[in-house]
């Protein structure tokens, strides 16, 4: 239970960390140490629970004059409790026992101190009476009891250099470890016990952490022990901030142990200070700086969500304009600033002071009761607990995955970097008794094989979690706390038993409490090959292999036999389809995603557009809604978008934009299809056609977001003297300017054409909101776009049935024959140039586009088509290629429209080969099979993909397929309806 301290999570895991650092030396002071503490504390609350929480009853919502009323049930509980001796029911070893004395008081010395700031009982859990008796606290005040005694042990060391030595090294490897979420290497003196001989007070910068090459996250660290009477003269990280911003060329900055380094001009330098205390800390906030207390810092670790979230948070929180403010320590700020799109104010107008809600803390408390069952797991499968790990989530089912530091740093002495450990992962299936199944030890596979056991993992544990009750009642009797799973990808050896899974038994003794640790040896292709197509083949080729595992637990025959029977006849946990790759690359890295933060930031823009224009709050609907468009919010869109390519290499930015888009198609295809799979075969607690619709439109809008910012580019001439790196930071921003662009003129034309009417409402603190029109004119056209997502992911997710084929409709009409004369190539020509380019097999390191000449594809799609290929072929293809290529001049010579995603003839979804400054076209291979799909759905239906610009050839040709459709529907429709 909390009790009334701030944050109880973090003060358990902050005595633990010390405990490890200096309970050697009060051992030798006091025969028991901090560890002994805590151990005695949770034991008695953990009693006080077992036997009071059953008859706690769930109290109303009270206001402050409300009469309270104590329910009989926990009257009668209570009175039956304080009859009970916690002794006769706590195992406690001998240094808890010397714990517990110190722990205790005389009754008639006890005080209760209301006003204490940390513990109304201060040390003391329980009192002694005259009788020889003793009375324990209620189970209200033992997280603070527990802190306060913790502080105060540590307190009795504050001569011991040693300890004081030990203490701040426990805190800067802390501090570190929650750093490497962020990034995976840090700029740092020689990390060594001789750093943690000097006090730290922040004079220095301890860390400097690279978000991109250009933008760094000083970091300064503050020892509260260490400040004494004086705070320090400046704060190094600060400094530092305030040179970087105020020169112009390089910037010297000086390092924690005296080691010096340079910043170059140019760079961002975002400062944060770090401050770490024995006890809980509230830290102020100062204008111009972001400040961390220890815990905050490790709660922003574990509860991020981005890479790049301590940099947007430190940022936000240490920019100039930010308005003084309190709200007691920063966990008040961080909540409410990642519930708000990553940022603290969305309007144009920043206030002059602002006040932060206390206890957001309440979330570490939340988050520790969802994580409860998994802390359990994981120690009874032997791994680490939840505060050593990396990232823990649990999920539905129910299963959970963590991550865990494996191996040690790796300190590069030459540039100064210190380099994270590895990271292995795990997932759990929360039984009774739990399955942890390893996800590491692969190094040597292929990625393929990898990825393959990667998935299995993820589906054994979803395997053991569906056994539910029937797994929990197999195992009553039998003294199991676990099962460890090993995987290890190999071939069928010569001399060894031969199966597809053949299982391993770890040859040691087990003790009583071990887990049983087992090795699956998983001949993948083998695996690949019998489960291909048959979603049921997976629980069979397993089954005897969780026979054995049950088995090495000591379950009997019998009973091992009936769970696998029933792991053989359950929903299956794995379903595998092999398929011919349509690229050369596949499995990209992710795509470059666009940060809410930027979001956040572009509509703050936005709003001081409006402000400062002095446009009046209010709601704004029809064409006043469409002129606040056309006025402010389109244009300052545009030009913030055109002024942040116009800082890169225009050149960078459109070959940047063709990566990002092979790999958002690529990332939409492979989650398309395991969610058609999981439609199909598996039975979820979630429901994968929401899931597709979500899926759809976050991949639309970045695939639009990413052409708008490549034809934006290939609409700029200029060549900018100095130009700044892209970074995935830097991406955002342009993605966050492509989307309110593209969102602002889609707004504008729905209002123009009245379909699906929409109000743009401006706070007092001009923050924009655009929401439906409850109240639309009566002309208007309404348009229920919920149900028409859902209708489309509906399409995606189980597929649709065409009996027509698109070479059906060409042998049938005349299409073809139009396509030649307009433009000297088929459409089958145009298929062909685009399935045979996203083919192409040579890439630069790192790429995943090419770049190649005209003639270079010419021959790649010729070669593709064959040996007939003629030489009226060949002309048919450079005419195709010509037609599919997106040129910086076709791109500036006509308006520029992007928000007619449907009927531009130049735009970059139907000319996908993007043409660079230097001629050569720029080859995005799963980018050109989108393409592919959006000219065979239009061409089936008897349309282009583009209205306007059409040859009249071409336009009768197309007629003519759509009427005969349309005839071969209305006799279809006439059939059916007939029977």
């Amino acid at each position: 239970m909390p009790g009334l301290t701030e944050r109880p999570v973090a003060d358990l895991t902050r005595a633990l960390r010390m405990a490890e650092a200096v309970d050697g030396r009060l051992h030798r002071r006091f025969r028991f140490g901090i560890a002994n503490v805590v151990n005695v504390a949770m034991r008695y609350g953990d009693f006080c629970v077992r036997h009071l929480a059953d008859a706690w009853v769930p109290a109303p919502d009270l206001e402050l004059n409300d009469e309270v009323s104590l329910p009989d049930v926990e009257f009668e509980a209570t009175r039956a409790f304080l009859n009970l001796d916690p002794l006769d029911h706590i195992e406690l070893g001998e240094a808890d026992k010397r714990a517990l004395e110190w722990m205790t008081n005389s009754a008639g010395r006890a005080a209760c101190d209301v006003e204490s700031l940390s513990s109304p009982f201060e040390r003391f859990l329980r009192f002694a009476d005259s009788a020889g008796g003793h009375r324990w606290v209620p189970p209200l005040f033992i997280p603070e009891i527990m802190a306060h005694a913790a502080r105060e042990l540590v307190s009795a060391l504050d001569r011991d250099g040693q300890a004081r030595k030990a203490l701040r090294s426990s805190c800067l490897n802390q501090i570190r470890q929650a750093l490497w979420r962020f990034s995976h290497r840090l700029i740092e003196p020689p990390p060594s016990s001789e750093g943690a001989a000097s006090p730290l007070r922040g004079i220095d910068v301890q860390w400097l952490v690279p978000v991109n090459p250009s933008t760094f996250i000083a970091v300064s660290v503050i020892y509260v022990p260490d400040l004494g009477a004086a705070p320090p003269p400046y704060i190094g990280s600060v400094e530092l901030a305030k040179q970087v911003r105020s020169q112009s060329g390089p910037v010297p900055v000086r390092m924690a142990g005296g080691r010096r380094g340079t910043i170059k001009s140019g760079a961002e330098v975002i400062p944060l200070t770090v401050f770490a205390a024995p006890g809980h800390i509230a830290v102020p906030q100062a204008v111009g700086e972001a400040r961390l207390a220890l815990e905050d810092l490790t709660w922003i670790a574990e509860t991020a969500t981005s890479d790049d979230d301590l940099y947007a948070f430190a940022r936000d929180l240490s920019a100039p304009d930010f308005p003084e403010s309190f709200g007691w320590e920063a966990i008040n700020y961080w909540e409410p600033w990642k519930a708000n799109g990553k940022s603290f104010f969305k309007g144009g107008v920043v206030p002059n002071g602002v006040y932060f809600e206390a206890h957001a803390g309440e979330a570490e408390w939340d988050r520790a009761v969802e994580l409860s069952d998994l802390e359990v797991a994981l120690l009874r499968v032997g791994l680490p607990p939840i505060r050593d790990l990396r990232a823990a989530e649990v999920a539905p089912g129910p299963v959970a995955n963590v991550a865990m530091i494996a191996g040690d740093p790796r300190y590069d002495a030459i540039r100064g970097v210190n380099i994270a450990p590895g990271v292995d992962g795990w997932s759990l299936a929360l039984t009774e008794p739990p399955v942890a199944v390893a996800r590491a030890g692969l190094e040597e596979a292929s990625a393929d094989h990898r990825r393959f056991v990667f998935d299995l993992c993820g589906g054994l544990i979803y395997g053991f979690a569906a056994l539910g009750g029937r797994w929990r009642f197999a195992h009553q009797g039998i003294d199991v706390p676990g099962y460890v799973l090993y995987l290890h990808a190999s071939e069928t050896v010569s001399g060894e038993p031969s199966g597809v899974v053949t299982p391993y038994l770890d040859p040691h003794v087990r003790a009583i409490d071990e887990p049983v640790n087992f090795l699956w040896r998983i001949d993948v292709e083998g695996f690949a090959d019998s489960a291909n197509g048959d979603p049921q083949a997976a629980n069979l080729l397993t089954a005897d292999a969780v026979f054995d595992l049950l088995r090495a637990g000591g379950m009997d025959v019998d009973t091992a036999a009936a769970l696998r029977d029933q792991w053989r006849t359950a929903k299956p946990f794995l379903v595998l389809e092999m398929k011919q790759a349509r690229t050369t690359l596949n499995h990209l890295p992710d795509p470059w995603r666009l940060r809410p933060s930027d979001e956040s930031r572009m509509v703050a823009a936005l709003g001081r557009r409006l402000h400062d224009a002095g446009v009046q709050p209010g709601e704004y609907r029809a064409d006043d809604a469409n002129r606040l468009i056309r006025e402010h919010l389109a244009p300052l869109a545009l030009e913030t978008l055109t002024e942040g390519i116009k800082s890169h290499d225009g050149s960078e930015v459109v070959l940047t934009g063709m990566e990002q888009l092979a790999r958002v198609m690529d990332s939409a295809i492979h989650q398309q299809d395991d969610l058609s799979r999981v439609a199909a075969n598996l039975s979820t607690e979630w429901d994968p056609l929401t899931r597709t619709a979500e899926l759809s439109a976050e991949t639309l809008q970045l695939r639009q977001c990413n052409e708008i910012v490549v034809e934006a580019a290939l609409r700029i001439l200029d060549k900018p003297a100095a130009t700044k790196p892209i970074t995935p930071q830097a991406w955002s921003g342009l993605l966050a300017a492509a989307d309110a662009y593209l969102t602002a003129t889609t707004l504008s034309e729905r209002m123009y054409h009245q379909v699906a009417p929409a109000v743009i409402t401006l706070s007092p603190m001009y923050e924009l909101t655009v929401d439906d029109d409850p109240h639309p004119d009566a002309s208007a056209w309404g348009l229920r776009n919920d149900e028409l997502t859902r209708a489309a992911a509906g399409i995606r997710l189980h597929g649709t049935q065409d009996d027509d084929s698109l070479q059906q409709a060409n042998e049938e009409d005349d299409v073809e024959d139009a396509f030649q004369q307009a433009w000297g190539a088929t459409s089958q020509d145009m298929f062909s140039t685009l399935a045979a380019l996203a083919k192409w097999e040579t890439f630069e390191p790192g790429r995943t586009t090419a770049h190649v000449t005209v003639a270079e594809a010419t021959v790649w799609v010729c070669d593709a088509l064959g040996p007939g290929a003629d030489e009226s072929q060949r002309t048919r293809v450079e005419a195709a290629i010509e037609m599919l290529t997106s040129t910086a001049v076709q791109m500036q010579a006509v308006e520029w429209k992007p928000w007619q995603t449907r009927t531009r003839r130049h735009r970059l979804l139907v000319q996908p080969l993007a043409q660079d400054s230097d001629g050569r076209l720029i080859v995005s291979p799963q980018y050109l099979l989108t393409s592919f799909q959006v000219y065979y759905r239009h061409l089936l239906q008897g349309v282009l993909p583009w209205a306007g610009d059409v040859p009249q050839p071409v336009s009768n040709a197309l007629a003519n397929r759509r009427a005969r459709r349309n005839i071969r529907f209305e006799r279809l429709l006439q059939d059916r309806l007939e029977r």
